[in-house]
């Protein structure tokens, strides 16, 4: 018995080693910290990465609810699914905080930041968090930190996937999407869309406040990047968002059901050469847009409407 015991633990010991092992060759390699990839341990910025697997075990349908998990980030709301939500990093205000979407920086004109309430965590691959300024490479917002999301790329192999789920307040989710690579062009088209049935943001003695306000949401992003030749390669991105949420008015005079609807999109064209073995070079041209408009009792007919754009230009020579 006692040998028995005494070579379970040796086979135990020697197995943890060998993962520990496995982990070691397999850790993370992040770019934001950088804007180059690097691996994790060798950074001396405080960098924290969301993979694929944490994202699914976690059971989050929203961006905001995953951020909100994170050690050193508060997020702010102003109401239930899809309202405005602020994120805070180590006590710096929302307006410090850069977002970048696939190397293209997302910004709302109205809210000051990104609007991020209506990014579906189905979309998403990965999620680098940097604490801390990173002004000189990423302008003087950067004051608190960045967050980097990337979408979903395109594997080795053709996989199709769909999925539907329930939950309560008459919420149904639906996502499908396809991915793949050939000899040299690899693609990826993600889809989801949510509604959500909710419940009443105020609750007040007036009825005509009472009612449900619900939350539709409509995701999807694509990708396609193409190797030319050997180290050569161009790449071209897509991701647009949109969430319509309705909410409460206490200053309403008529039962007007108050909405709000906004859209974020990107758009990018990359070009990746490596012009020889010590010079690679990344040009790329973007566009981010976030559009909303508000229909409240006391708006025009066409509603409130804000419209952010930028255009950017980045050529990266490492």
């Amino acid at each position: 018995m006692q040998k028995t015991i005494i070579a379970s633990l040796i086979g135990l010991a020697i197995q943890s080693s060998l993962f520990a092992a496995e982990d070691l060759n397999l850790e993370s390699v992040v770019i934001t910290a950088t804007r180059t990839p690097q691996f994790i341990k060798a950074l001396i910025a405080d960098v924290s990465v969301i993979e694929a697997d944490e994202i699914k075990r976690s059971g989050q349908t929203t961006l905001i609810e995953l951020l909100q998990r994170q050690a050193g980030i508060e997020i702010t709301s102003n109401g239930g699914a899809g309202t405005t939500s602020g994120i805070f990093i180590r006590g710096t205000n929302t307006n410090h905080v850069v977002v970048v979407i696939d190397c293209v920086r997302v910004q709302s004109a109205t809210a000051g930041t990104a609007a991020l309430e209506n990014i579906p965590s189905e979309l998403i691959e990965r999620i680098e968090i940097l604490r801390g300024p990173a002004s000189s490479l990423y302008g003087p917002d950067a004051i608190g930190g960045v967050i980097q999301i990337f979408t979903k790329k395109g594997t080795n192999n053709f996989k199709p996937y769909a999925s539907l789920g329930l939950g309560s307040f008459r919420t149904r989710i639906a996502t499908g999407g396809v991915s793949g690579k050939t000899a040299s062009t690899a693609y990826a088209l993600n889809l989801v869309a949510k509604n959500v049935g909710s419940f009443s943001a105020l609750d007040a003695d007036n009825s005509s406040l009472n009612d449900d306000d619900g939350y539709r949401n409509l995701g999807v992003t694509a990708n396609v990047n193409h190797e030319i030749t050997l180290g050569h390669h161009i790449d071209v991105q897509f991701l647009n968002s949109q969430g319509t949420n309705r909410f409460d008015n206490r200053f309403n005079g008529s039962d007007f059901s108050s909405k709000a609807r906004s859209e974020q999109q990107t758009f990018a064209m990359l070009s990746q050469n490596q012009v020889t073995s010590f010079w690679l070079s990344k040009l790329r041209l973007a566009q981010s847009r976030d559009n909303s408009k508000t229909l409240d009792e006391f708006s025009s007919a066409q509603g409130d409407i804000f419209n952010t754009r930028q255009t950017q230009i980045n050529w990266q020579n490492d």
